[in-house]
């Protein structure tokens, strides 16, 4: 195959077509699916609420708006494609905390682990969306302070009995918040650390 006549169209048809086959497929049993992750909003309210919502948020706007701005006038690509490209990036982000963050408990606290294949698979599919701008990316010693980050704050966590936000009564509760802001800004910054260095142009296709 020649790499060279694979475009960014090419590459966002790949992910979000795997993504949507799995979340299609398993909507109604797993629990990372839109459809599920819709329903649980509007049941529980929580899909983006707590002590940590506000920094997730936060992190999500940068994440796409930083992308868009680094594919736009790095790689000068149009600006519908830079903003397609980055809206994808906050989703690697996101699901490469939460597979962390919901499977640790199977070492930890296994009392507390209750993911089901279905939404392992779910989950997974999100962070290949993630992998749309794969193609512009290059790691750096950014990348690597970032990945140590995320990976001290969860060993942190776990040797401290991984505490949770919610637990109220835990006496660990306020560590449980600052690593999890601290896991979850830096699993973002793992994958715009890899936008931002990757700054050497690819081609010279707009598309």
């Amino acid at each position: 195959m020649n790499m060279s006549r694979i475009n960014d169209a090419h590459v966002l048809a790949l992910t979000v077509g795997v993504w949507s086959v799995v979340n299609v497929s398993l909507w109604s049993v797993g629990g990372f699916s839109l459809p599920q992750l819709w329903l649980y909003e509007r049941t529980t309210g929580e899909l983006f609420s707590g002590p940590v919502a506000p920094f997730t948020i936060l992190m999500i706007i940068i994440t796409i708006a930083y992308a868009a701005c680094v594919l736009k006038r790095v790689h000068k690509k149009r600006l519908l494609t830079s903003v397609l490209l980055a809206i994808t990036v906050p989703f690697a982000g996101i699901s490469l905390f939460e597979i962390l963050y919901l499977n640790l408990p199977f070492l930890v606290r296994p009392s507390i682990f209750n993911m089901s294949v279905a939404s392992q698979v779910e989950l997974a599919t999100w962070l290949v969306l993630g992998f749309s701008t794969v193609r512009y990316w290059k790691v750096s010693r950014f990348f690597y302070l970032s990945a140590a980050v995320f990976c001290l704050g969860f060993l942190s966590w776990s040797l401290i009995g991984y505490p949770h936000t919610y637990e109220t009564a835990n006496p660990f509760v306020e560590y449980a918040l600052f690593l999890n802001v601290a896991t979850k800004i830096s699993a973002f910054l793992i994958f715009l650390s890899l936008i931002h260095s990757g700054r050497k142009k690819i081609g010279a296709s707009r598309v």
